[in-house]
């Protein structure tokens, strides 16, 4: 592991795998160029949006540098986030499901895997694995501030509002009482 991962910043820097031609680094570093250098160049462009995504960007002028991202199954939706496959939940139907709330806008781990490069945080709408116009609906009997439902891979899943502000994903008190 390399030496700017060490301390404090071990947890964070083990997120993300980061690869170069010339290296494998795992971890993660904000070096800042030495002093009496220029800084660096406007960003650009490397890949166009799709099916709703954000553009990715790099410096000009530099060797992209390959992030590798292992997204967990999630929605971001009204500010806050869902997950699904953490806390067990009885199975659904389709009976179970509600109105749809939302579509799918961007899957950011299809997008990685496509550019190889962290798109950014999530934005409303976008999810780990959902392709892009995939229905997000309500859980009847549930407020969709709780728990949401989507179908992937044939399956539903249902997805869990996140406490916010926890220092780890725990399930709102409300989407599981």
């Amino acid at each position: 592991m390399g030496s700017d991962c060490l301390g404090p910043l071990r947890a964070a820097c083990s997120a993300l795998v980061i690869a170069s031609t010339a290296s494998i680094t795992i971890g993660c570093s904000a070096a800042l160029p030495p002093a009496g250098q220029p800084p660096a160049p406007p960003p650009t462009t490397i890949s166009a949006p799709a099916d709703g995504c954000p553009e990715v960007t790099t410096s000009t002028g530099t060797t992209p540098r390959l992030v590798i991202i292992d997204y967990v199954d999630f929605i971001r939706l009204d500010g806050r986030e869902y997950l699904t496959g953490f806390t067990p939940t009885p199975p659904i139907s389709p009976a179970d499901l509600g109105e749809v709330v939302a579509e799918s806008l961007c899957s950011l781990s299809a997008l990685n895997d496509r550019t190889r490069t962290d798109p950014g945080l999530p934005r409303d709408g976008d999810t780990g694995f959902l392709p892009p116009g995939t229905d997000i609906h309500a859980v009847r009997g549930w407020d969709p501030a709780c728990r949401l439902a989507a179908e992937h891979d044939g399956e539903l899943h249902v997805y869990l509002a996140q406490e916010t502000g926890a220092d780890r994903a725990r399930p709102a008190a409300c989407a599981v009482g």
